[in-house]
């Protein structure tokens, strides 16, 4: 049955379907609001659900029957939908002339909402804009020949703070003043050339690799 013939039906719920057989592949359209259609190879037509749905006619919610394979996407969305939407705000906009760099630069945008999820799985309170400002930050920072900072003090949200876990190119180097251990909070005469942070040499592998108050 097509879809328009499916929208005449008058019972809301109604349901038509078609099989491959030999694909295990099945497609499913149901008069809700409007005709939804769903193909898989996963799950079929039945067992069927009941399910509530306002109707505009009756005023009222009406129960509704509902194929299976309808009723576990409707159970599992959100992720992906999620997904999409948080890529959608800050979609990388440059243009190529291959056709695949869409596809590229796509799944750049999923690592980065995903890692931004699981920045806040983990308690990190920046938003995905923020998130994605350090990321370029970082990586533009990693690529330079030298290592320059602003003075002043840093603090946990510094970019710092990721440099010095990332345990690449950091090596200690005698300084001409006394500063403060940024690990022990002692004065030392050494530092981290990349993180520009005093640190003595036996509190070197500790600094970069645990924190400490």
């Amino acid at each position: 049955m097509n879809s328009k013939n499916l929208k005449k039906e008058e019972i809301r719920g109604t349901f038509d379907y078609q099989k491959i057989s030999n694909q295990n592949i099945i497609a499913v359209k149901w008069n809700d609001n409007s005709i939804v259609t769903i193909c898989s190879n996963y799950a079929g037509a039945e067992p069927l659900h009941v399910v509530k749905r306002y109707s505009r006619r009756e005023k009222k919610n009406i129960q509704v029957m509902q194929p299976h394979l309808i009723n576990i996407c409707n159970s599992n969305m959100g992720g992906v939908d999620r997904s999409d939407q948080n890529i959608s705000l800050y979609r990388i906009s440059l243009r190529g002339k291959k056709w695949y760099f869409p596809l590229i630069s796509h799944c750049i945008d999923m690592c980065v909402q995903n890692a931004w999820q699981l920045h806040k799985k983990e308690g990190g309170n920046f938003d995905q804009l923020n998130f994605r400002r350090r990321i370029a930050i970082l990586l533009l920072t990693q690529n330079k020949k030298e290592y320059t900072f602003q003075q002043g003090h840093s603090s946990k949200n510094s970019p710092q703070m990721e440099l010095r876990y990332d345990r690449l190119d950091h090596i200690v180097s005698p300084q001409d003043k006394q500063t403060r251990c940024g690990y022990c909070h002692q004065k030392t005469t050494t530092r981290c050339l990349k993180c520009d942070v005093g640190v003595h040499v036996k509190c070197f592998y500790d600094f970069h690799t645990q924190s400490r108050s």
